[in-house]
């Protein structure tokens, strides 16, 4: 099974929504989470919002791994932080 990743992306992001979708279509168990009221830097722009997305969608893979559904052992992902769920700021 891929690794789970969460694209975060500013719906008012000067470059539009192509990059972000274009990874969403591209990244097998990728999908885009838009920030609104937020640019081209979601994490310096809404940190906030930026940080509850990601850190429901850490709670949510971790939850689905507990119960069996994925695996970290089986990804094939980066593990800088101790975990191997891949975050894109698009």
């Amino acid at each position: 099974m891929e690794t789970p990743e969460l694209i975060l992306s500013g719906r008012q992001d000067f470059l539009g929504q192509r990059v972000p979708l274009s990874l969403e279509a591209a990244i097998p168990n990728a999908s885009v989470v838009w920030l609104e009221q937020c640019g081209r830097y979601p994490t310096l722009d809404s940190p906030m919002p930026a940080s509850r997305r990601s850190t429901a969608f850490w709670r949510a893979v971790t939850a689905a791994e507990a119960q069996g559904a994925w695996s970290s052992a089986s990804a094939d992902a980066t593990e800088a932080q101790g975990t191997n769920l891949k975050f894109w700021w698009a």
